[in-house]
């Protein structure tokens, strides 16, 4: 350290022995950045001499470890930190010293000897330049973003070292000042002694150089401010996830049902003050759906669904919606009733939920929706919701539904375990796969309204008061047996049938066919109609096996374009209601068969026989 101060002093005294010879100005100046790299190594030689440990116990004087003299053997922790010691010793001592003497006598001597002298040092500096301008092409292997932040990371380093930032600040702002004063000078230094032209052209370039100084200042305050605001918004951020932890550590709480809701409140009110953890909390609270949460807990499952039911809701006004990310309760059982109008979803994910309530998706967008597998025990209205992927739902046993309503929906595949109780089933405007009804105790209302296109039609062991097929749909099969028994069937309003099916002791009471309504084939083998109703409507084939399939027969302006009958089939129709009779027998008496061809001559325009056992 010594050395260190008597190159400083050798230096102040050089400028004091020239100081006829530069302005005062330059070396009021030159001596302030000397005090200041001499106070700051004083702090730097301050900060690095070893503090006592006050923790640790005093050791014996005796003890061999404590004596300086000796080194350490071999390749060990203390052979490096002592090699460590003797290198920051050189650079205290030997290293900065001759740094120091070289800077304070490069500029006596620029400015006491002749121009070659700084013709040379130039040319010098001009080496050294290239010289660096070599190494960094000769470590060009490396990628550039390698090498950006090695030159960060050494930049922060020297910014954290108070000495070699001063100093290399000082040594900025000397060769700025001789640049400045060789530009307004021209060149020539010697003007700066001048006395009339000398203190202007200092001031001159001392207020470049105060520009400059300002202007880094300026530069020194924006980090600061842009550090300054990512320890705030690092402050901020800690808090927020403070805020997350507390609500869900007040959430998963087992004290009391009131600190769970609480929870389930402050974690909506975390999402909604900070938008980057909205995603995060849907994700909790679908897994809180999708848990074994208690059964004696509703209240908490509640304040879930509220919460979910009122940020997927549609609303303009408010900028905390979370239709931006996906809803999903596969596997859930929720105990509650799950309610959704007009919301929008990312994605809503229904796989194999059970409701033990009502279910309503009323005017619900989606990108895509999942639903395989739902099983659901009360009410269920599906309005305007569309369904790419499979949709099956399935009715659970000992439920009990007021109403069955889809508006607007395609599903794949509708289906009842048994045990059942529908009030009213409604289908408007739907495209269905399947319908499959087994078991069903009694469906009081069974309306397809309008525009509706199904596939197959299944009706098992059910007891349905009143089945009405109203406008425009489409059906391509309709099953009824295995004891199924439905008081009323009215087909109207121009729907078309493919093929009504009516055996294995299925019984419709009533089947009427009005208002332009078409259906392609109907079947009674093993089956039963009661009332067979034509009122301007059409069959293309009626299939009767025994002539106790249909009781009464009642038609106005109706049409049956082939009826296969029994022989003994007797019954009074209007002339030309049908065109064309196929009588399937299995007696070969010419008087039976002369009688039923005599019977069916008055209605029908051909008469054909077939001796099959079965049509």
């Amino acid at each position: 350290m010594g050395e260190v101060f008597q190159e400083i002093i050798s230096g102040i005294g050089w400028l004091w022995a020239h100081r006829t010879v530069l302005p005062n100005d330059v070396c009021i100046w030159t001596l302030l950045i000397l005090a200041i790299g001499g106070c700051c190594l004083l702090s730097s030689h301050a900060d690095q001499q070893p503090r006592p440990n006050l923790g640790q116990q005093a050791t014996s004087p005796n003890d061999s470890s404590n004596h300086s003299d000796t080194l350490p053997q071999g390749d060990t922790p203390a052979l490096k930190t002592h090699l460590r010691k003797l290198n920051n010793q050189l650079y205290q001592h030997i290293y900065r010293p001759l740094l120091i003497s070289g800077i304070v006598g490069g500029i006596a001597c620029w400015l006491s000897s002749p121009a070659w002298l700084m013709w040379a040092l130039t040319l010098l500096a001009w080496a050294l330049v290239l010289l660096v301008l070599f190494v960094l092409i000769s470590h060009a292997r490396q990628p550039l973003k390698q090498c950006a932040s090695k030159i960060r990371l050494w930049m922060q380093k020297i910014s954290e070292h108070t000495f070699w930032n001063i100093t290399i600040w000082s040594i900025c702002a000397i060769a700025l000042f001789f640049i400045f004063a060789a530009f307004f000078t021209g060149g020539d230094l010697k003007k700066l002694t001048n006395p009339e032209s000398g203190p202007r052209l200092v001031t001159t370039v001392i207020a470049m150089l105060g520009i400059i100084t300002a202007a880094g200042a300026l530069v020194m305050k924006y980090q600061d401010e842009q550090r300054k605001r990512a320890d705030e918004g690092r402050k901020k951020r800690d808090e927020q996830r403070n805020e997350l932890s507390a609500a869900l550590e007040r959430m998963g709480s087992s004290d009391s049902a009131m600190s769970r809701l609480a929870g389930v409140h402050t974690l909506v009110d975390v999402a909604d003050k900070y938008e980057q953890y909205r995603a995060e909390v849907v994700r909790i609270l679908c897994a809180y759906l999708r848990s074994d949460h208690s059964e004696d807990d509703p209240a908490i499952e509640s304040a879930v669904l509220e919460s979910l039911q009122d940020h997927y809701a549609v609303n303009e006004s408010s900028d905390c919606q979370w239709s931006d990310y996906p809803l999903d309760i596969h596997g859930a059982t929720i105990r509650n009733p799950f309610v959704f109008v007009k919301c929008k979803f990312k994605t809503l994910n229904l796989n194999n939920t059970t409701f033990k309530q009502n279910v309503k998706l009323l005017n619900c967008k989606s990108k895509e929706i999942e639903a395989n597998g739902i099983r659901a025990y009360q009410d269920i209205s599906l309005d305007n919701v569309i369904v790419k992927n499979p949709w099956h739902i399935t009715l659970e046993k000992e439920t009990k539904i007021q109403r069955f309503s889809i508006h607007k929906c395609s599903i794949t595949r509708i289906a009842s375990l048994g045990d059942i109780s529908i009030h009213s089933i409604a289908i408007n405007k739907s495209r269905i796969n399947q319908i499959y009804l087994d078991r069903i105790d009694k469906i009081n209302y069974f309306s397809i309204l309008q525009y509706c296109k199904i596939q197959i039609l299944q009706i098992y062991n059910c007891k349905i008061a009143k089945f009405s097929i109203n406008k425009n749909n489409i059906i391509s099969r309709i099953e009824i047996q295995y004891n199924a028994i439905i008081d009323y069937i009215k087909i109207q309003n121009n729907s078309k049938i493919t093929d009504i099916l009516d055996f294995f002791h299925g019984e419709i009471q009533t089947l009427s066919i009005e208002d332009s309504c078409e259906i392609n084939n109907v079947d009674t083998t093993s089956g039963k109609i009661g009332t067979l109703e034509m009122y301007n409507g059409t069959i293309n084939t009626l299939r009767i096996s025994s002539s106790n399939e249909i009781d009464t027969f009642r038609q106005k302006d109706g049409k049956i374009i082939c009826l296969k009958a029994p022989d003994d089939f007797r019954f009074e129709f209007q002339k030309g209601i049908i065109q064309k009779t196929i009588i399937q027998t299995n007696n070969r008496s010419v008087g039976n068969d002369k009688i039923a061809l005599d019977y069916f001559k008055q209605y029908s325009n051909q008469v054909f026989f077939d001796t099959d056992k079965s049509i």
